[in-house]
């Protein structure tokens, strides 16, 4: 008899616990296609005359960073591996996932531990909820998480290294001039103006981008689609936070939404 009242206890644990997780993959879900569903049904081609009243490290920057004719989407997906640090899954962890960029309304980010993708796996979302951690062991134990109060600031800087369609005149952002190869540029991210800084060397190329608690250096740079991003980016901050955050990000695959069949690909 307690045998049996055990097993049915476990059983009501694992189903409790299934139900919740079956309701988290809903949300991640859901909010990965609401993302996906702000690319503009218009995409109108880039041209050098678009930059015209700029300040000059913001014109060199997006003149380097996309060619004329490129389709301009705004809304772009990721497939990256990198480094994790802050999770519960303990010290830095080695990951792979995605990543799917809708500036200024949000980002999510798909996450599968190596060398055992199955034992663990994550999703960090941003968006007009808020920002959420959420973490399982076996795909199934839900593990604790803080969200991470940075989210909207990560965000911009990300729209800087791999969005730079977004921060063209009339998409939202306002730059200002710090310099010959320094400028700001500023968004409302979240109902607030947030603000990164981006330092650009002579040919346009991007050096750094950096916000309040967040540097960000990119190399090797490869053209996607008509755009040049970085497809390895460090990240450097507070090493004493606790919330998950990449650290290192290396990406190897680049979709720009479209809201078509087929949107291109790289």
């Amino acid at each position: 008899m307690a045998l049996t009242l055990l097993i049915l206890a476990l059983l009501l644990i694992i189903a409790a616990l299934a139900f919740r997780r079956a309701g988290e993959i809903r949300e991640r879900d859901l909010a990965w296609a609401a993302l996906a569903a702000r690319t503009p049904w218009q995409a109108p081609p880039f041209a050098p005359a678009m930059l015209d009243g700029l300040p000059e490290p913001a014109r060199c920057f997006l003149a380097a960073a996309i060619r004329p004719g490129t389709l301009l989407l705004p809304v772009v997906e990721l497939r990256l591996a990198g480094t994790l640090a802050g999770s519960p899954f303990g010290a830095d962890r080695r990951v792979r996932g995605y990543a799917m960029l809708a500036p200024p309304f949000g980002a999510a980010l798909r996450l599968y531990p190596e060398p055992n993708p199955l034992a663990m796996s994550g999703a960090l979302i941003a968006d007009g909820a808020g920002s959420r951690a959420r973490f399982w062991l076996l795909g199934l134990v839900p593990l604790r998480a803080a969200p991470d109060a940075q989210a909207a600031g990560r965000l911009l800087v990300e729209t800087v290294l791999w969005c730079p369609a977004a921060l063209l005149p009339g998409g939202g952002a306002a730059w200002e001039a710090v310099d010959a190869d320094t400028a700001w540029v500023s968004m409302k991210v979240g109902g607030a103006m947030h603000q990164v800084e981006i330092r650009v060397a002579g040919d346009g190329r991007l050096v750094s981008v950096r916000t309040a608690g967040l540097v960000a250096t990119p190399t090797e740079f490869r053209d996607f689609d008509g755009i040049s991003l970085p497809a390895t980016v460090r990240f450097e901050g507070d090493a004493t936070a606790q919330t998950p955050r990449l650290t290192e990000a290396r990406i190897g695959h680049v979709r720009f939404i479209g809201p078509w069949p087929g949107s291109r690909r790289s």
